[in-house]
């Protein structure tokens, strides 16, 4: 897992997709990437990424914010029952899950055209949203 606290650390790793966690002034962000081969399958690679922001009242007011930021808009989101709110979307051949509980919103990505990555998306981002207190 890297961590990173500063917003050019931040902008380094993950380009423009930082600009609204910046705006909302995040305090520290962790990306994680994860790849597994799948016998007789394609390879399942994986994202995640956790920004913690200053208060919780930021984090939903970002969380919010999210729907109308031009990386999330072009691709029709579903609720989703992850932490206190969830989304997910099948984004351009990846099941992408984004959620917040508390003062975290996290993010899970999962390249893969197979039928189960909605369901292992799903079930990655609510691991994470456990772990959380």
């Amino acid at each position: 897992v890297q961590v990173y606290k500063t917003e050019a650390a931040a902008m380094g790793v993950v380009d423009g997709d930082a600009a609204p966690f910046i705006a909302h002034k995040f305090t520290q962000f962790a990306r994680l990437l994860y790849s597994q081969g799948v016998p007789g399958g394609a390879p399942i690679s994986a994202e995640v990424r956790v920004w913690q922001m200053p208060d919780a009242a930021t984090c939903l007011a970002l969380y919010t914010d999210l729907a109308t930021d031009s990386l999330y808009k072009p691709f029709t989101w579903e609720d989703a029952t992850v932490g206190e709110a969830g989304k997910i979307a099948n984004a351009s051949g990846k099941y992408w899950v984004y959620a917040h509980k508390g003062v975290y919103e996290f993010e899970v990505k999962i390249q893969s055209a197979d039928a189960s990555a909605r369901t292992a998306a799903l079930a990655f981002a609510n691991a994470i949203a456990a772990k959380i207190k």
